[in-house]
């Protein structure tokens, strides 16, 4: 490694158009932009708190002229190519955009489903081909996607993984190590070995259909995790130097207000997993910018506090050149969120890092890991790149649905079998009742992810039997007596749960609807 590349984070403030809920509410507009400026206005006192960042884009309005409105070419053109410039000269670089919930952080590192919507995210990826294409030495490229799911790691590329609706983010978790000199890193985690930006468009793609979204009325489409795309770049100069660099690109989930979002059950408890691991992020912003105007010793840094921070440690303050993109929301109702988030984006202006270039230069050796070619000697790595190639190119050709689909087929014929067989006279199983019993299948899985966090003593196993004191029982739904709203739900099984609380003994039975009328 090379020495001088050091300097503060640089921030860069995005505002974004009113949504259908705050223009239904009339919320007025609270922000103003001029230049690197941005100014917030309190709705009910009038107070006016003004903030400079390297960047203020304003997104708010396409027909503005004063101030221009920002493009998704606009955003990518100020901070994702000065990114990619630092990343060339073998810098790690990080890009993570942080907000509220529906702020419009995804849709500025990943945009809107097509090319000319496209956000920082492919739009960087599409330029490093682009220039290694016209490049003279070697290159060789690799790609990581993941998530952090409560506080879990999940790799999205890893086809096993999605094609078993069985595994959750929560069960599947890969660790988080943390090794002397190579820093914080995810146990298990395989890079993909890629050629060309189209292969990383299919990978990505792959990738955020197994990402962890839900509905909340903040926001319809929420990330309820974190996000991590990583390219590992390593390139081959005409001397033979190798100089690399670790590309992180970060969409972090939204904070919320369970009451403003609407949270309860599983979303609450996301919700919670994601504002906990923000806050700690904030903690470790905060300690950095202390840390940076103090001088080093001043405040310890609790980066351990959450999977999040751990894993963002080099790019916080370390061995890193890193770009903030704070998302906000313009109206009136969200002006504590909004004004939240420009004073957490004004801490992290202060952040000092120390990056060095990671620059190898060419060594002449008889190493039989070293080959001559391509203008000098490179190692080779123990497993060879075309094999990495090749793997990459296989996991790409799994259909994930059709492994998911036989995967729950083999479970529901598991359970049946095990029951003696559930059928009609017509020998056969209805169509009905077989998706009841793939949802209830699901269902009761998810009920063991969930029910570890308990004092219960409740084992989840569904069993098809007409009578039984398991804890789990899947039986004929039965709609005697019912009004017309309980029995307009359309399904054939139905899940009863005893549960026997291990303190008091006592028994409480719940009714459950199949897995596919529950949020």
């Amino acid at each position: 490694m090379t020495g001088g590349g050091g300097g503060n984070v640089r921030v860069a403030v995005r505002c974004r158009p009113f949504n259908a809920r705050e223009k239904q509410l009339g919320s007025p507009c609270v922000l103003r932009m001029s230049d690197k400026a941005t100014t917030i206005v309190n709705p009910t006192t009038g107070d006016e708190k003004t903030f400079t960042f390297d960047y203020s884009f304003w997104s708010h309005d396409p027909t503005s002229t004063s101030p221009p409105f920002a493009s998704q070419q606009d955003v990518f053109d100020s901070v994702g190519k000065d990114v990619l410039e630092n990343a060339w000269k073998g810098y790690n670089v990080c890009l993570f955009a942080y907000g509220q919930t529906g702020s419009g952080k995804s849709y500025s590192m990943v945009g809107g489903g097509d090319e000319a919507t496209e956000g920082v995210v492919p739009k960087a990826c599409r330029e490093i081909f682009a220039r290694l294409r016209k490049g003279a030495g070697d290159a060789q490229v690799e790609v990581t996607m993941i998530e952090i799911y409560n506080e879990r790691v999940k790799d999205l590329l890893d086809v096993a993984t999605n094609a078993n609706p069985f595994e959750t983010s929560e069960s599947a978790g890969l660790k988080v190590r943390t090794h002397p000199t190579a820093g914080s890193y995810v146990e298990g985690l395989t890079p993909c070995a890629v050629r060309d930006y189209a292969e990383v468009e299919k990978l990505m793609e792959r990738g955020s259909n197994a990402r962890t979204v839900a509905a909340t009325n903040m926001n319809a489409s929420s990330s309820r995790a974190h996000t991590i795309v990583e390219l590992r770049v390593r390139r081959w100069e005409a001397d033979g130097s190798e100089v690399s660099s670790r590309i992180s690109l970060v969409d972090l989930a939204g904070s919320e207000r369970s009451d403003a979002a609407g949270s309860s059950g599983t979303r609450l408890k996301e919700g919670a997993a994601i504002n906990k691991s923000l806050s700690t992020l904030g903690n470790c912003i905060a300690a950095l910018a202390e840390r940076s105007g103090k001088g080093k010793g001043s405040k310890q840094i609790p980066y351990r506090d959450s999977t999040l921070t751990l894993l963002l440690k080099d790019s916080l303050g370390g061995n890193s050149r890193t770009v903030m993109i704070a998302a906000l929301s313009p109206a009136a109702v969200n002006y504590d969120e909004t004004l939240s988030t420009l004073r957490y984006a004004d801490r992290a202006r202060h952040i000092v890092s120390s990056a060095v270039v990671n620059r190898k230069q060419n060594l002449v050796t008889n190493n039989p890991l070293f080959d001559e070619g391509s203008g000098g000697a490179r190692p080779q790595s123990a497993i060879p790149w075309a094999d990495k190639l090749a793997h990459t190119r296989d996991q790409m050709n799994v259909d994930i649905d059709a492994a998911r689909r036989e995967r729950v087929a083999k479970e529901v014929a598991s359970v049946r079998n095990a029951a003696g067989g559930i059928a009609t006279a017509s020998g056969s199983m209805s169509g009905q009742l077989e998706r009841d019993l793939e949802h209830v299948i699901l269902l009761a899985n998810e009920a063991n992810m969930l029910i570890s966090e308990f004092d219960v003593g409740v084992n989840f196993v569904p069993t098809l039997v007409d009578a039984q004191s398991s804890a789990l029982t899947i039986r004929a739904a039965d709609h005697k007596g019912k009004n017309k709203a309980e029995t307009s739900r359309d399904h054939a099984l139905e899940v009863a749960v005893d549960v026997t609380w291990n303190e008091t003994g006592r028994k409480v039975s719940f009714f459950l609807f199949p897995y596919g009328q529950l949020d």
